[in-house]
C-alpha cells in the first residue's frame, strides 16, 4: 500500500482482500492435509475424524472457523489502519489506505534525519572507530568529543538503520567493508551538502524559472552546478555521488550492450565527468579507443581531474580527454569526426530542450555513418501503460534537484520526448529499453 495504493485504488483494495482470503484458504488446506495424512496413517484416528462429518458436529465447526477468520481480520493491521487510524484524521478507511502511499514518502522527522545522522557519524570519525573494534558509549563520546547522551542517540539511530550492531555488553561495532561504507557515506554527504540546499528553493525556482537552489546555495555567479563543482569544496560530494550512480549505470549498460561495445573501435563519452565510466568500459574492451569530454576545469583539475585519474589508472594510452564547455557559442570542434559511438550517461536532464536538440545535432557531426547514440539515465514516461509507469515513475522524485539545482532549463524528461528529439535530429533505428530500477536507455544511429 505504501508504494502502489495511490496508483491502483479500488483494484488494489480488492487485491488485499483476495490475498487475505487466499491466506485463510491456504491455512485451511494445510491443516486439512495434515489431518488427512494423520487419518490415513493412523487407523485409530479414522473413526473420530469421520464422526466430524455429521451435521450436528460439522455445522458448529464451520461457525467456529468463520468466527476465527473474523477475529483474525478484526485484529489485523488492516482493521487497525481502516477503523482506528483513519477516523483520527477524519478521513475514510479507503482514502487512508491510498494516502499511506504518499504519506510514507513524507514521514516527518525521518526522511531527512537518516542521511544527516550518517554524515555526522562519518564527520566525527565514529564509523571508522566502530569498524576497528566494539566500543562503548564512553569510548565514542571521548573519541568524537561529544556528550555521552549525544553518542548514545547517534549510535542507537545508526543501529536501528542497520549501519551498526550492538552486542550483549552494550558495545557498538560494524563489519562493513571500506567500499560499502564509503558508498553509504558519500550518498549521505550528497543529500546533506548538495541536495537539501538545492531543493529547499524549489518554490522560488517554479516562480522565476531560474535555478534558485544553485544561486542561493552556492552563488549566483555560476551558470550551472557543473561550473561550480570545481570551485566549491562541498561539491566534491556531488562528484562522488555521480561516480557512484555511474558505476551502477555502466555495469548495467555493459551487461546489456556488451556485444555492441565489443564491435566498436572508438567511443566518445560526452559529459564523462572524472572518467569512471570510460575506465570501466576500457578495461572490459581493450580494443576501444575512448575520448572523455567534460568542462576544462573538470578535465584539468590537478588533484582529481579526469586527465590525472586516467593516468593514475594506467589507461592514458587507451583513453584521451577532450576539454570543452558546451555552453559556449559556436560549433564544437570535435577531436575526430568518425566515432563509432557516443554515450551520454546521466546528463541530459540538466539541458533545456533547445540545448538538448542542438547537442544531439552536434553529436551527429562527430559520428561516422552508422554510428551509435546511447543516452542512459533516469527518465519518466508520459505513457498510459501502468507497468511502464510503475517502472519509471520513481524518476519524478528527482525533479526538484534537476530544476532547482542544476542550471536554468533543467527538467525531468520522459522517454517519449527524448525519442522525439532524437528523431527530429535525424537519427534512425530509435529504441527505448528499461534496464534496471530507474535506469533506461534510448538508442539511435546516424543514417
Amino acid at each position: 500500500s505504501r508504494h502502489f495504493g495511490h496508483k491502483l485504488g479500488r483494484p488494489f483494495l480488492s487485491l488485499i482482500a483476495l490475498a487475505f482470503a487466499m491466506d485463510v484458504l491456504a491455512e485451511t488446506f494445510f491443516y486439512g492435509a495434515v489431518v488427512g495424512a494423520l487419518t490415513a496413517s493412523s487407523p485409530w484416528l479414522r473413526k473420530p475424524v469421520l464422526q466430524l462429518w455429521r451435521p450436528a458436529i460439522l455445522c458448529p465447526l464451520v461457525v467456529a472457523l468463520l468466527g476465527a477468520m473474523l477475529y483474525r481480520l478484526l485484529h489485523s493491521g488492516m482493521w487497525l489502519m481502516l477503523y482506528h487510524l483513519a477516523p483520527a484524521f477524519d478521513i475514510s478507511g479507503r482514502e487512508f489506505l491510498q494516502l499511506s502511499a504518499v504519506y510514507a514518502k513524507l514521514t516527518p522527522l525521518e526522511i531527512v534525519s537518516v542521511p544527516i545522522v550518517v554524515e555526522s557519524a562519518a564527520s566525527l570519525g565514529i564509523l571508522e572507530l566502530t569498524g576497528s573494534m566494539a566500543v562503548s558509549l564512553t569510548d565514542v563520546a571521548e573519541s568524537a568529543n561529544i556528550t555521552t547522551d549525544g553518542a548514545r542517540c547517534l549510535l542507537e539511530v545508526l543501529t536501528f538503520i542497520g549501519l551498526l550492531q550492538k552486542n550483549s555488553a552494550g558495545q557498538f561495532f560494524h563489519n562493513w567493508s571500506t567500499e560499502a561504507l564509503r558508498l553509504a557515506v558519500e550518498n549521505a554527504k550528497f543529500v546533506v551538502n548538495v541536495e537539501l540546499p538545492l531543493v529547499a528553493h524549489l518554490t522560488e525556482t517554479l516562480r522565476s524559472g531560474k535555478p534558485a537552489g544553485l544561486h542561493n546555495a552556492f552563488g549566483s555567479q555560476y551558470r550551472s552546478l557543473y561550473h561550480a563543482r570545481t570551485e566549491v569544496p562541498k561539491l566534491t560530494a556531488w562528484t562522488d555521488m555521480m561516480n557512484n550512480a555511474n558505476k551502477l549505470a555502466v555495469a548495467v549498460v555493459l551487461r546489456r550492450y556488451g556485444s555492441l561495445f565489443a564491435g566498436l573501435e572508438s567511443l566518445l563519452d560526452l559529459c564523462g565527468n572524472e572518467g569512471r565510466n570510460s575506465m570501466a568500459v576500457a578495461r572490459a574492451y581493450p580494443q576501444l579507443q575512448i575520448t572523455v569530454h567534460d568542462l576544462p576545469a573538470v578535465i584539468q583539475d590537478p588533484e582529481r581531474g579526469t586527465a590525472v585519474r586516467i593516468k593514475r589508472a594506467g589507461l592514458d594510452k587507451q583513453i584521451s580527454v577532450f576539454p570543452w564547455d558546451l555552453s559556449e557559442a559556436g560549433e564544437i570542434v570535435w577531436p575526430r569526426m568518425d566515432f563509432h559511438a557516443v554515450q551520454l550517461v546521466h546528463c541530459v536532464n540538466e539541458w533545456p530542450p533547445d540545448e538538448f536538440k542542438t547537442r544531439l545535432r552536434e553529436v551527429a557531426r562527430a559520428l561516422r555513418v552508422g554510428g551509435h547514440l546511447l543516452i542512459i539515465g533516469s527518465y519518466a514516461t508520459s505513457s498510459s501503460d501502468i507497468n511502464l509507469q510503475l517502472k519509471l515513475g520513481r524518476s519524478w522524485l528527482s525533479m526538484p534537484y534537476f530544476i532547482a539545482g542544476t542550471q536554468e532549463g533543467g527538467t525531468m524528461y520522459d522517454v517519449e520526448t527524448i525519442q522525439h528529439f532524437i528523431e527530429e535530429s535525424g537519427y534512425v533505428n530509435i529504441k527505448f529499453e528499461h534496464l534496471w530500477e530507474t535506469v533506461s536507455a534510448i538508442t539511435g544511429q546516424k543514417p
